[in-house]
């Protein structure tokens, strides 16, 4: 799950999708591979140093930046991670949702292996299309209507009753 809010920029999303794409033990530990070639004698010689960091995911500067980052992590999941991006609509930034709109544009059409599931686009649905019209044909929008109340109490009590929880009627509705 990757969470959006106000202030949101579309690389900083791009960013936080790559974090989310990878296992989290890949994140959290970093490893450096250092290697050091010397040959040669001391007035005449060659001196090569090489470092290689894993674990650590880029800052992304360019959506082409952040395909090549995203095609390189799909490598190394089993099946093609599933991103779900929670409230997309308190981005403010149109800039952020045009960017993001070529985004999933060019990763559609580069069929990098990743399924996002956006939550929270409401009526910036229009307007994320609109900044990308051909991003339209690769989405599959699915219209939800608000959970009644008995059926928000539904999902809490089933699970309560077959753990053996007993929840009083007011906190039933506060939770709710």
């Amino acid at each position: 799950i990757v969470l959006c809010e106000a202030e949101t920029t579309a690389m900083g999303l791009l960013r936080d999708i790559a974090i989310k794409s990878l296992p989290p033990r890949n994140v959290l530990e970093s490893k450096t591979v250092r290697e050091h070639k010397k040959l040669g004698v001391s007035a005449l010689g060659y001196e090569a140093q090489t470092e290689i960091k894993s674990g650590q995911v880029p800052e992304i500067k360019t959506i082409n930046e952040a395909l090549a980052v995203l095609q390189y992590i799909s490598e190394f999941n089993d099946s093609a991670p599933v991103i779900l991006i929670d409230e997309f609509d308190l981005i403010k930034s149109d800039d952020t949702r045009m960017q993001f709109a070529g985004f999933l544009h060019n990763i559609s059409d580069q069929e990098v292996p990743i399924k996002f599931i956006i939550c929270g686009i409401g009526s910036s649905l229009d307007a994320l299309i609109a900044h990308h019209p051909s991003v339209g044909r690769h989405l599959a929008p699915i219209q939800l209507e608000r959970l009644s109340h008995d059926a928000r109490w539904e999902i809490i009590q089933v699970p309560a009753e077959r753990l053996g929880i007993e929840i009083d009627r007011n906190s039933l509705i506060r939770i709710g």
